[in-house]
């Protein structure tokens, strides 16, 4: 990918404000929005202002810098068990963190210049400081919210005061993208905003590297990769092997994600079911590691109940790998019958359901042409080609 030459004084100089960006205490923490500041970086002056809870830091805050690939990173640390005393703890909390980031930006302003536009990934609590900085410097931001809480059914749950700030922090900024159309629609829906852009999560295929070849085996790899939340299903995913396992396939599903607790809850499960053998538990990986175990797996298997993009779905796509998932709006936009099988109702039937089709009809996929496409509609260049539309459209 290259630079069209322009020097960066006739660019704006950007500020990531991400709440959810890998850091030493999370290091695979919102690792989509840390391959948004790559891309955004080879053509931009580009610098990254994250928060993050330390409980073994001595003081209230501290702030680290570390230069990161194209970019640098600095960290507000703080101790969210400064003070033992609820009410007390959430004033220190917030006071931490937002003295914090006002000592982290005047160090950012000294050290890489002055900040044209702040890039917003996370509503709370980076947008309160987006917010803080627009009323004082006047200086605009673009808003690119990256979690599920403006899925409409979601978002009428939150309390008023909740709903206010939200509505307020989309009101003050200059431009909105949502990851899909699905997206976009629903932020409309919860009244937040219009003409939303649509700016999908980036996929460099050359992280990836594409599987050579289909099984032709009569034993199956499936795959998933996930914080193993309730919302992501993995139980039917389980329930599912066993029903799969009873119809005489032979299947080892590699299960990516999750803490040691909710691990250890699922492993009681797979007892259950009679599959703990069948179901290897990873972990955390980095993306060094997981993506060769994608490579082996004949089929990725998803059960959410909600997403707004799927980085995963899409990683596993550009593995050349076919998805089996929920018919849920987003998905609907990048899978579809070359790449994928959709199930309707997330049961175990029909998760068992789907795989089997899936499996029985691995030979009607295109490794190669599954992780094209993932490069046109997902790749560093249409990325960055609509940042910069969405940058250059702000006033500075």
């Amino acid at each position: 990918m290259q630079s069209d030459g322009t020097s960066y004084k006739t660019k704006p100089n950007l500020l990531f404000m991400a709440s959810f960006f890998p850091t030493r205490i999370f290091p695979f923490k919102g690792p989509f929005i840390r391959n948004f500041a790559n891309v955004a970086s080879t053509d931009f002056h580009l610098t990254v202002l994250t928060v993050e809870a330390d409980t073994e830091l001595k003081s209230g805050y501290q702030i680290e810098k570390n230069p990161v690939d194209n970019f640098t990173q600095y960290t507000v640390f703080y101790n969210p068990n400064y003070s033992k005393l609820p009410i007390l703890k959430s004033i220190l909390n917030f006071y931490h963190f937002f003295i914090g980031c006002i000592k982290a930006y005047k160090e950012i302003v000294k050290d890489e210049g002055p900040i044209n536009i702040h890039h917003l990934h996370s509503s709370v609590p980076m947008g309160i400081f987006a917010l803080y900085l627009k009323y004082v410097k006047n200086t605009p931001y673009v808003f690119s919210e990256q979690v599920t809480i403006y899925i409409y059914d979601r978002f009428q749950q939150l309390p008023f005061y909740s709903k206010w700030l939200h509505k307020l922090i989309f009101k003050n900024a200059s431009a909105i993208s949502g990851l899909t159309e699905y997206h976009g629609q629903e932020i409309e829906k919860c009244g937040l905003a219009k003409n939303i852009n649509v700016i999908p999560n980036v996929i460099d295929i050359r992280n990836y590297d594409c599987k050579e070849n289909i099984n032709s085996e009569n034993s199956f790899k499936w795959v998933h990769i996930s914080t193993l939340s309730p919302v992501k299903g993995v139980e039917d995913q389980i329930r599912a092997l066993s029903l799969v396992l009873q119809k005489g396939f032979s299947v080892e599903f590699s299960i990516i994600g999750g803490d040691p607790s909710r691990i250890e809850e699922l492993k009681s499960l797979a007892k259950e079911c009679g599959v703990e053998n069948n179901i290897h538990w990873r972990g955390w990986l980095d993306r060094e590691h997981f993506v060769p175990i994608l490579k082996a797996s004949d089929l990725f298997l998803l059960n959410s109940e909600f997403e707004t993009f799927c980085v995963v779905a899409a990683e596993a796509l550009a593995c050349g790998l076919p998805v089996v998932c929920p018919s849920i709006g987003p998905l609907k936009e990048f899978i579809h019958e070359k790449n994928g099988v959709f199930f309707d109702e997330r049961t175990p039937a029909n998760i068992a359901n789907a795989s089997i089709e899936c499996m029985n009809h691995l030979n009607f996929y295109n490794p190669q042409k599954i992780s094209n496409e993932v490069q046109e509609k997902f790749g560093p260049e249409t990325v960055l080609n609509s940042f910069k539309e969405l940058y250059l459209s702000i006033k500075y």
